[in-house]
């Protein structure tokens, strides 16, 4: 049977042909236009990022050549750093197409201009703690594209704006430059993180106290930090922060920032080539152990009676317990900083691998002195000596106890510790 049709109806699958075809290159025009708008916008970002790494790679070797690190860190005297970053990032930036040096002033880039916002800015930051010294480099970079067919329909500019912020960091002690650290980030049941108890006041001299997770003091004694402060992720007991004297600057609070593993862990240390590889004690250990490395299988019990001397040296206790009893000689100092004293590692006096779990027991005493980083990152380290001990340096352990008599303490001193190097983060 033939189908008849009406003359008003014929044309229209040409008008729903034309109809698509209008559809169709409007959705090929916004694919070609916004791949070629998301292609110019990572281009400008990766030249962003280019821009700010080549700066702060500058700023960071200024530093390195002028010997700045975080304990000699002011903003004045790192105006030389922030000069080079800035030619440094300009410099990059002209390589990749892009003259960004307009503006240097924060208020003109953050504010824009008709022709969208472009240059390079350097700030500098310092504070009371080793993690508040660094140089921020920004670098904002705006470019426009040139489209195929949605300018047609748009008059509008197609513009991509794209910041970068890399930080630079200086030479600073492990663990932020904290003189007791406990990397612990449990709330307080059970295990204690930072913990001090005693029969007198303990004094921290310098560098202060920094708690992953818990913070309690015991008895009726304080402790005492003076020029640093004290952070904390939980505290024992309401009162407990009321038992610490802060003097010379600093606060004690609470915080939900934690020490991260990039801040103390140290490169893999080369035992073949120690000075001594074996068993408790070194030939030499009573007489003088030379400067070096020596790695220490099985435990180390330096009791009563014992002498332990050793200058310039890194002990590395593999897979054994610390223990040195209150009545020992003990006269350790680390190598110092600038020594390169390789497979030795600059600053590092104890360290136990984070292999390694077990206990740390120090009992200083009047002979007692000791010089550099304690680093033992898996393990419950218990200090506890009077006031002719001499701890200088750091305590970093999972959990750090600190007790004793006669004004015991521990005192920083960010030129005789192990230090990470200058570093850089990336934001965008």
């Amino acid at each position: 049977m033939d189908k008849q049709h009406s003359k008003s109806e014929s044309g229209q699958a040409l008008i729903l042909i034309v109809l698509a075809m209008v559809a169709l290159l409007g959705f090929t025009a916004l694919a070609v236009d916004g791949t070629m708008i998301y292609s110019d916008r990572r281009y400008a970002q990766n030249s962003s990022d280019a821009s700010s790494l080549a700066g702060g790679a500058a700023a960071g070797q200024w530093l390195i050549d002028n010997d700045i690190t975080t304990y000699n860190w002011s903003c004045g005297a790192v105006a030389g750093g922030e000069t080079a970053a800035k030619q440094m990032a300009d410099d990059r930036a002209l390589e990749n197409g892009f003259d960004i040096n307009q503006y240097w002033d924060l208020a003109s880039l953050e504010s824009g201009s008709p022709d969208g916002k472009i240059g390079v800015y350097t700030e500098c930051h310092s504070g009371t703690s080793a993690n508040d010294n660094y140089i921020d480099v920004h670098t904002w970079i705006t470019n426009d594209t040139e489209t195929a067919f949605v300018h047609f329909v748009y008059n509008g500019v197609r513009r991509n704006t794209v910041e970068a912020v890399v930080r630079v960091r200086p030479p600073q002690s492990l663990a932020w430059g904290y003189a007791i650290v406990a990397l612990n980030t449990d709330a307080c049941t059970g295990n204690f993180g930072v913990g001090f108890q005693g029969t007198s006041d303990t004094i921290v001299n310098g560098g202060g106290i920094f708690s992953n997770g818990c913070f309690k003091t015991g008895g009726t004694f304080y402790t005492e930090v003076n020029g640093a402060g004290v952070k904390y992720n939980h505290l024992k007991n309401p009162s407990d922060d009321d038992m610490v004297i802060i003097t010379g600057g600093g606060t004690i609070e609470q915080t939900t920032e934690q020490v991260p593993a990039s801040s103390y862990e140290v490169p893999p240390i080369d035992c073949s080539s120690a000075e001594y590889y074996g068993s408790w004690p070194p030939p030499d250990a009573s007489t003088g152990m030379g400067p070096g490395l020596y790695c220490i299988t099985g435990n180390i019990s330096i009791n009563n009676s014992d002498t332990v001397i050793g200058n310039a040296v890194t002990i590395v206790v593999i897979d054994g317990k610390l223990t040195i009893n209150g009545g020992a000689s003990v006269q350790l100092t680390a190598p110092a900083q600038g020594s390169d004293p390789e497979p030795a590692v600059e600053g590092l006096l104890w360290y136990l691998p984070p292999s390694n779990d077990n206990a740390v027991t120090i009992n200083g005493g009047a002979d007692f002195v000791s010089v550099g980083t304690i680093l033992a990152p898996s393990s419950s380290i218990s200090y506890e000596g009077n006031a002719t001990a001499v701890l200088t340096g750091q305590i970093i352990g999972w959990d750090v106890f600190v007790s004793g008599t006669g004004g015991n303490g521990v005192t920083f001193d960010g030129g005789v510790t192990a230090m990470i190097p200058t570093f850089l983060d990336l934001f965008r």
